[in-house]
């Protein structure tokens, strides 16, 4: 995800992180998701067992807690979307 060239034919070159879906996404797993089945694999450095591969992935020992609905939309603010005029408050209001 670090090489914006290798996504260029979804017109959406920003970095993973700072995409609306894939944080929209992310948003979501919080709210449902056990902390050990939300992974964050670019903190992934060795190939190893399941049990090493959570507690390498998981970020500061877990999922950071849900967003309030304000928050959320203020944090999309500063995100990328390849249709940013439709698909941004989209996912603002399905959150």
């Amino acid at each position: 995800y670090d090489d914006p060239a290798r996504y260029r034919r979804s017109g959406n070159t920003a970095p993973y992180p700072d995409r609306g879906w894939c944080c929209t996404e992310n948003a979501w797993a919080s709210l449902t998701k056990a902390s050990g089945l939300s992974l964050n694999l670019g903190l992934m450095r060795h190939a190893g067992s399941r049990r090493a591969l959570i507690e390498e992935c998981t970020q500061g020992g877990g999922r950071r807690p849900p967003m309030l609905p304000s928050v959320f939309a203020a944090e999309l603010e500063s995100k990328s979307f390849t249709n940013g005029k439709d698909d941004k408050p989209l996912v603002s209001r399905l959150y």
